[in-house]
């Protein structure tokens, strides 16, 4: 696995992502049902996950980032979910100001699935699918060819990218950040699976529990005033448990065994003058960028 492969594979999710809306809502006939929207939405990332691991000609476990971790990272990677929690629903709210919350939609949308397959799709095999990629493929490709810094920073935005609007672009790209530093310290994704995995099915649980329409009707509910009090309150709470949570992981880098802790993501940037920028990766990114930005705009 390398920077050029990672980059076409990016690019390759891309574009399937793209023309594949694009389809659904240019052609009347092709309408997948909520079933096969949920089946197309993890082949859009596996199918080219698969070809670019087939190119490198890695093995499987190396090119994907899959090793054993210690038992006690386990409940570490939950308290860590639950520190997070703040500091995502703080980014969160700060795009609402002028988007809708886009991961209440989606469950809207799923609605008439049963409660298990919706949890399923969206608490499981979506988050282990979406690590596989991110902090799997992608990170290992970067990060073989340039710094710990520089892998985390550009997985973290290609996951933020790729969600296609800038509510849940915001903060996975935030979470992205995250995942990327665990699987860095633990050098292995099962941290950053068991992190995705819980918040992910936090929040899924929250909202089918709700009501399909309780994020909707929470939205119209609040005024501009009361989401100003509510993201000062967040900010309070997030500087306190964002902190907590960078000392947890300098624990975890300690277990880990890394000597110089997160200080030494930094550290192995400086000595690091390649560019691991692709040609394939910025043109994902491009991509990404302006169907964000079109989506913002009226009409």
């Amino acid at each position: 696995m390398n920077k050029k492969i990672t980059g076409f594979i990016f690019l390759g999710m891309t574009l399937i992502d793209v023309a594949l809306i694009m389809i659904m809502r240019s052609v009347p006939g092709f309408r997948p049902g909520l079933y096969g929207r949920l089946i197309l939405t993890e082949a859009i990332m596996i199918l080219p996950c698969l070809a670019g691991w087939l190119a490198s000609h890695d093995s499987f476990t190396k090119a994907f980032g899959i090793s054993g971790i210690k038992l006690k990272l386990i409940p570490a990677c939950m308290l860590l979910t639950i520190l997070l929690t703040p500091l995502t629903a703080l980014v969160n709210l700060s795009t609402l100001f002028f988007t809708e919350n886009e991961a209440g939609v989606i469950l809207n949308s799923l609605s008439e699935l049963p409660a298990p397959v919706i949890f399923l799709f969206v608490a499981v095999i979506g988050p282990c699918v979406e690590e596989c990629c991110f902090r799997g493929l992608l990170f290992t490709g970067i990060r073989k060819s340039g710094s710990a810094l520089q892998a985390i920073l550009i997985s973290a935005l290609a996951f933020g990218l790729f969600h296609m609007n800038i509510n849940q672009a915001a903060y996975a790209f935030m979470l992205g950040l995250f995942f990327a530093i665990l699987r860095e310290l633990s050098e292995s994704i099962l941290p950053s699976v068991i992190c995705h995995v819980c918040i992910n099915g936090s929040s899924t649980l929250t909202l089918l529990l709700g009501g399909d329409k309780a994020v909707t009707q929470a939205g119209e509910v609040m005024t501009k005033d009361m989401m100003l009090i509510a993201a000062g309150c967040l900010m309070v709470i997030a500087l306190i448990t964002t902190t907590l949570a960078i000392a947890l992981l300098m624990w975890v880098a300690d277990v880990c065994g890394k000597e110089n802790g997160i200080a030494g993501i930094f550290a192995s940037h400086k000595n690091e003058k390649s560019s691991v920028l692709t040609i394939p990766y910025l043109a994902g990114c491009a991509i990404c960028i302006i169907y964000i930005i079109k989506e913002l705009l009226p009409g």
